[in-house]
C-alpha cells in the first residue's frame, strides 16, 4: 500500500489549497537507469474516470491504475523548505514514520 508522510500530507494540502484544487493527481514515470520511478504531480479539480482517489487527513490523490500498482510498495514524502515543495518517492523502508492512504476505490 502506498504511504504517504506528514511532511507529504502537509505538502498537497498546501497545494491544494494554492491551486484551488480538489486534489493532485499522481503520475509515475520511469527514470532511465533508476529504479525509483519519476513522480509528476499537478492540481486537478476532478479525478478522471478510472483513477483511484487516495485520502489522508484530506491530502487527495488521484492516480491512475497503472500508477496505483507501481506505487504500491512505495513512501510518497515531501521536502518543505523551499519556496515550493519537492515530492521524492522511494521504496518503502521499516523506519519512515508514514500514515497509510485511505484507498476509495475508482471514482
Amino acid at each position: 500500500m502506498l504511504m504517504v508522510t506528514l511532511a507529504a500530507v502537509e505538502a498537497i494540502l498546501q497545494l491544494m489549497q494554492a491551486e484551488g484544487a480538489n486534489g493532485l493527481r499522481l503520475h509515475v514515470g520511469t527514470r532511465r537507469f533508476s529504479p525509483v520511478p519519476a513522480i509528476q504531480i499537478e492540481a486537478a479539480v476532478l479525478p478522471e474516470v478510472d483513477d483511484i482517489v487516495l485520502e489522508v487527513d484530506g491530502a487527495r490523490l488521484y492516480v491512475d491504475p497503472e500508477t496505483h500498482r507501481a506505487v504500491d510498495d512505495k513512501v510518497l514524502d515531501a521536502d518543505l523548505t523551499g519556496d515550493e515543495p519537492r515530492f521524492m518517492i522511494y521504496q518503502q523502508p521499516g523506519h519512515v514514520r508514514t500514515r497509510p492512504i485511505d484507498d476509495e476505490g475508482p471514482a
